[in-house]
């Protein structure tokens, strides 16, 4: 596995809201639920967040490919 530096960005007003409403606001309440959240994906595993109110945030994934961060 290979580790990988991505910046998200919320692309629309709402998007950061609709994520909460369909995870839960706890998602986003500290680190180690995100990172928890994050262990059910396939191909790739987000390991650190640096998660803020801002329109975008950042993530440590570890995957194969970069490919596999993005799908």
């Amino acid at each position: 596995m290979k580790d990988w530096i991505a910046v998200h960005t919320w692309n629309e007003d709402g998007d950061r809201e609709r994520f909460a409403e369909k995870y839960g606001e706890s998602f986003f309440a500290n680190e180690k639920v995100f990172s928890d959240a994050c262990e059910t994906m396939v191909g790739a595993k987000c390991r650190q967040t640096w998660l803020g109110e801002d329109a975008f945030f950042f993530c440590h994934w570890q995957a194969p490919t970069d490919q596999a961060v993005i799908d």
